[in-house]
């Protein structure tokens, strides 16, 4: 009997260590489950804190491209404005010498060939007119009427020199009015899109 009590003892001594083993065991993993949910909410909040300055570097970034195009856009129109401008210069040169042409061939007509037909220096500029003209159109400038009937109408001997340049001297005015038109325009500040 006494080792039966003995046996009965020890297995109480055992069976307390036992379940103080399990108290010790579930008071460390509730201290882990903590330590895991304490670690959770530092991560949440470091990610929530990461994806927070990723959307200001994203917005930063957004706001540099859009700053940027528009400098590019105001760019790219000024330069348009002033290949208009060079054009409107080209077209002026042409239809002016095309009035001194005029002008010198009423008082001088010019030789004429085996048919009869003048040898003038009216219808190379008038080629170049219509070059031109067609370079103005591409660039977004209006239609110049009286400088495109010019260029469009050709020249042969029929055609009189006043007529010739009576429509080079509306073509001229026409061209100064569009060139008065875009010189009213305000180019944009080249300074803006540079740093």
């Amino acid at each position: 009997m006494v080792l039966a009590d003995l046996l009965a003892a020890i297995g109480q001594i055992a069976s307390l260590v036992a379940a103080g083993a399990a108290v010790v065991a579930i008071y460390f993993a509730r201290q882990t489950v903590a330590e895991a949910k304490n670690a959770r909410s530092e991560a949440t909040v470091a990610h929530a804190e990461q994806m927070t300055e990723a959307l200001r570097l994203l917005e930063a970034t957004t706001a540099a491209h859009t700053t940027e195009m528009a400098a590019r856009d105001r760019d790219f129109e000024a330069r348009l404005v002033m290949q208009r401008m060079a054009q409107l210069g080209v077209i002026t040169d042409i239809l002016r010498e095309l009035t001194d042409i005029a002008r010198e061939e009423q008082h001088h007509p010019p030789l004429k060939t085996e048919s009869n037909q003048p040898l003038s220096r009216i219808p190379s500029r008038l080629a170049q007119l219509n070059t031109a003209l067609s370079i103005f159109q591409r660039l977004g400038g209006h239609p110049l009427k009286h400088a495109g009937e010019l260029a469009r109408g050709g020249y042969n001997r029929g055609t009189p020199l006043m007529q010739v340049l009576g429509m080079a001297q509306g073509g001229l005015q026409e061209a100064v009015a569009q060139a008065d038109a875009h010189i009213g325009l305000e180019l944009p500040d080249q300074s803006l899109g540079r740093g």
